[in-house]
């Protein structure tokens, strides 16, 4: 857990301040059985509140079915792993990246039933009653060269990297209901549909340029009801790789975001998956939360995370100390402590973020270690805003 370390940055920084798929696979699912009800860090502030977490949690293998197949056991290292940091955290809304989803539903089932409602070491289980995943574009064949190796076909040829459907994808838990009548989610629009993309750069041919979705993964727009109040998390994944087009695209992916959370009059005409044009209606409280990436921090500063659209909660605190060496400092510590992804060598790096709208107070936030997988170290992040 790092809510130590994080509490000890913002009081020393308060010192110095003084072909598209689209198909969806699943539906809202019943949660395991839990014999009691476990509070959730909403219910135990004692004020109405959401606590939205998200985490990359290296769940992928290389053969489909075979993360399914190593769940069931009930004794996974990495999901038990990553089932301490949810049972420690608890929260609200979880976000996973970086997780193998199948069309049958089975990991998401088995990590929720099997692992995360579990009363394990201690802790009582997190009963997650609601829950969506869908079909992404990771491992969803091209028909083109996108990768430039000269061959058709394979992991790099996908419209998201991945050698099968579903892997390396995403899932979303909640103890909130998700009003699914109104998900929204962007697999089929094409990155030249994207205002002002940067797709000419990218060196792809005219057939892959024609047919390229702007998500490698996908964005998923999920109104969560907590009472009478609504709070969309958007769910999200940008592209991996080091490419220029891979590079291209995922700084279009995070304009995207921006945009779509700011009601932005640029994507009017932009459709999602069930032909619903527009961004979010301006003045709509939501979270960003997933992977965008290790440049996120300096390419989205600005952009994304400037505070006029989303917040950064981890770096708020420092705003105003700027070329100090104080805030040098400062920031150096922070960077340190807002590392999601750390290698065997100790070098970390901030990959995965959960960022609020201005119009969301954060009350508090953390991380906690959830994996290690292939010797790195992967984080949780959360946060909680007040309602």
């Amino acid at each position: 857990m790092n809510r130590v370390r994080a509490a000890a940055v913002a009081a020393l920084a308060a010192l110095a301040m003084v072909g598209t798929p689209a198909a969806a696979w699943a539906t809202p699912a019943a949660a395991g059985p839990l014999d009691v009800n476990v509070g959730t860090a909403r219910e135990e502030s004692g004020a109405r509140s959401l606590t939205v977490a998200t985490v990359d949690a290296g769940l992928s293998r290389d053969g489909e079915g075979s993360l399914a197949a190593d769940l069931a056991s009930g004794t996974d290292a990495q999901a038990l792993q990553l089932t301490a940091a949810v049972q420690a955290e608890r929260p609200d809304v979880l976000v996973i990246t970086g997780v193998d989803v199948d069309a049958s539903g089975d990991v998401l089932a088995s990590l929720r039933d099997d692992y995360f409602a579990s009363d394990r070491g201690g802790e009582s289980g997190v009963r997650y009653e609601y829950s969506y995943a869908a079909q992404t574009n990771v491992g969803q064949p091209s028909g083109t060269d996108l990768d430039g190796d000269g061959v058709v076909g394979g992991a790099g040829d996908a419209y998201g990297d991945g050698d099968f459907a579903g892997q390396r994808s995403l899932l979303v838990l909640s103890t909130q209901q998700i009003d699914t009548a109104n998900v929204r989610t962007f697999n089929s629009m094409l990155w030249k549909e994207l205002p002002g993309n940067r797709l000419s750069g990218s060196g792809l041919g005219s057939v892959a340029a024609e047919s390229t979705p702007l998500q490698s993964t996908s964005v998923w727009d999920l109104p969560i009801r907590v009472g009478d109040q609504t709070v969309h998390v958007v769910a999200t994944s940008t592209a991996s790789g080091s490419s220029t087009a891979d590079t291209l695209r995922r700084e279009d992916q995070l304009r995207f975001l921006r945009g779509y959370v700011a009601g932005s009059e640029s994507l009017a005409a932009v459709a999602d998956d069930k032909g619903r044009e527009g961004a979010l209606p301006v003045g709509s409280r939501a979270v960003v939360a997933g992977s965008l990436g290790s440049e996120a921090a300096s390419t989205a500063k600005g952009q994304l995370l400037d505070g006029a659209v989303l917040s950064d909660p981890s770096t708020a605190a420092l705003a105003g100390l700027g070329s100090t060496w104080w805030g040098t400092a400062m920031a150096r510590l922070q960077a340190d402590s807002a590392a999601t992804r750390v290698d065997g060598d100790g070098a970390g790096t901030r990959s995965d973020y959960v960022a609020p709208t201005p119009s969301l107070p954060v009350s508090s936030s953390g991380s906690a270690v959830a994996t290690v997988h292939d010797g790195e170290t992967h984080r949780l992040v959360w946060l909680t805003v007040s309602l």
